[in-house]
């Protein structure tokens, strides 16, 4: 299927991108509603994602809106996220963004 890997439930993902297998796997996992992999994922990022937007907006309250924010999309959403970097990169590029508008 040219430059694209065709996994369970039409999740494309472009072999040049940068998420290896492990977050391919938890990526896929949430997609299929997994909440433990995604309980997972909160509790890694949280709190560095709320410093993030924090030393962009300065305003820890707004910043931890912002993340929670995030997380409510992201899961509402899962099943036609198509991720073409990292989750790493999706969430903090997703903070930068949603911070700056």
């Amino acid at each position: 299927m040219g430059d694209y890997l065709l996994t369970r439930k039409c999740i494309f993902i472009h072999k040049n991108s940068s998420m290896g297998l492990a977050e391919i796997s938890i990526q896929r996992k949430i997609q299929e509603g997994d909440i433990k992999e995604f309980e997972q994922l909160f509790k890694k990022y949280y709190e560095p994602l709320c410093h993030y937007a924090n030393g962009i907006v300065r305003d820890m309250d707004v910043a931890e809106e912002i993340v929670q924010d995030l997380f409510y999309s992201y899961w509402k959403n899962r099943t036609s996220l198509s991720i073409q970097l990292s989750l790493n990169a999706y969430l903090y590029r997703s903070i930068k963004n949603n911070s700056l508008s």
